[in-house]
């Protein structure tokens, strides 16, 4: 009985359809935590420009494309990256993004 209790007190959302599926709105792309064990204590690196993370430069990507084909306005001029916690990646997520919409940019001038 504690236990049934225990999992009802639990209000996580644990997948991106729970998250799609509650706040009703679409999931963009799912970026990979990025391991940077090779360098501790130094800033990641920007593994869009340097493609040592394949699947991550690949999320980001996706990401890029999401954003610029998800209304049918022009590209968005400012977006907002957030979390509820510090150190999650949110200046490492802006400077990837940053990175992949400016490689597209430079390959489609």
């Amino acid at each position: 009985g504690l236990a049934v209790f225990l999992e009802n007190l639990d209000t996580t959302l644990k997948t991106p359809e729970e998250v799609e599926r509650w706040l009703e709105i679409p999931n963009l792309a799912l970026i990979p935590h990025i391991d940077d064990r090779s360098n501790p204590g130094e800033v990641p690196e920007l593994v869009v420009h340097h493609g040592h993370q394949p699947l991550a430069s690949e999320a980001y990507r996706v990401l890029r494309t999401s954003l610029l084909f998800s209304s049918s306005e022009p590209a968005p001029r400012l977006l907002l990256i957030t979390s509820t916690l510090p150190g999650e990646g949110k200046t490492l997520s802006a400077a990837n993004l940053g990175a992949a919409m400016a490689k597209a940019a430079g390959a489609g001038a």
